[in-house]
């Protein structure tokens, strides 16, 4: 899986509408690049950590804002959880047609399904993002998914349970990350992805261009570090 990050301007795309209409004509292009199996665009990647905010579910009246329980979300395009094989296990993945003009929608992980659905399929029901913009959209839980360590590495005591919206849908901010699950050597398609890009927008650059498996290294690298100086003194 190649990996990559694109910022765009704001003098070019002011707000979120113009990032996702962007985005929406980016996404095939990468689909398109010979070599590519599945492509998506993210606010993050797997392992890296997603953020946390509050939510409500459906049928729950929560007292006082401390009340409502925290959730980790990810904003992601329609095959994200194809380029990471992560398979759905209820329901289904998201598809163009989660649109602006579409039902909000999510789709949660496993550990989210049993915190707050335990032993029902969460299928169907809904959950709010409680969020200082204002009101938000009840969201139809469309889909299960494994858990994608949205915590991230190392946090073993961080609640995994989160949940995903498509881009389409979101207030995403100017900068996404880029996956491309590839055939052969990933790093090959480089000058690809760049093409991809400059068809759209010439003045644009893609950076940390990185395998995933490098991605999840600088993740662990204090673990192989120091345990290799553990393992010296123990000898």
């Amino acid at each position: 899986i190649l990996t990559a990050r694109v910022d765009l301007p704001r003098s070019g795309y002011p707000d979120s509408a113009a990032s996702i209409r962007f985005f929406e004509q980016l996404l095939p292009k990468l689909q398109a690049v010979p070599g590519v199996e599945s492509a998506t665009l993210s606010d993050g990647l797997p392992a890296a950590g997603n953020g946390a905010i509050s939510i409500q579910l459906e049928g729950k009246a929560y007292q006082h804002q401390s009340d409502y329980p925290l959730a980790r979300e990810g904003i992601v395009t329609p095959g994200f959880f194809e380029t990471f094989q992560a398979k759905v296990s209820s329901g289904r993945e998201f598809s163009t047609s989660d649109n602006a003009s579409g039902q909000p929608v999510a789709i949660v992980n496993d550990a989210f399904a049993t915190l707050h659905f335990p032993g029902v399929d969460p299928v169907g029901r809904q959950i709010k993002r409680i969020v200082p913009a204002g009101n938000q959209p009840w969201l139809t839980i469309v889909g299960v998914v494994p858990n994608l360590l949205m915590e991230g590495i190392g946090n073993n005591n961080a609640n995994p349970a989160g949940y995903y919206i498509p881009i389409a849908q979101s207030d995403v901010a100017n900068g996404v990350r880029i996956a491309l699950r590839t055939r052969g050597d990933a790093a090959s398609l480089t000058p690809l992805l760049r093409a991809a890009l400059a068809s759209l927008d010439p003045e644009l650059a893609i950076h940390e261009v990185s395998s995933l498996r490098r991605v999840i290294e600088r993740q662990t690298w204090f673990y192989t570090t120091f345990g290799t100086f553990f393992m010296a003194f123990g000898i």
